[in-house]
């Protein structure tokens, strides 16, 4: 099945107008119980099926797990090459 850009407009209309009526409640971020929280689409043919989530929550849930570790692996791996044999200047 292709989604198209006006189904998850739809999409997000709906969930929208649910929010309006009342039908549906915004909750805090399911991870880490932020109040500030968005709600994330997870099938956008069934504007039902949504998570909310934090900022930092949504935008890791973008990543996959391997992009997640590798992303982890370089900053530790560049943390460690940015510090290691480097002479801190001292004060005169």
């Amino acid at each position: 099945m292709v989604i198209t850009d006006l189904d998850k407009k739809w999409c997000r209309w709906q969930t929208a107008l649910w929010i309006s009526e009342g039908k549906l409640k915004v909750e805090p971020c399911a991870v880490c119980g932020d109040p500030n929280s968005y709600v994330v689409h997870f099938d956008w043919s069934n504007p039902a099926r949504i998570k909310w989530l934090c900022e930092a929550h949504r935008s890791e849930r973008l990543l996959s797990v391997l992009q997640r570790t590798l992303l982890h692996q370089a900053l530790m791996a560049f943390e460690s090459q940015a510090t290691d044999g480097y002479e801190f200047p001292t004060q005169p």
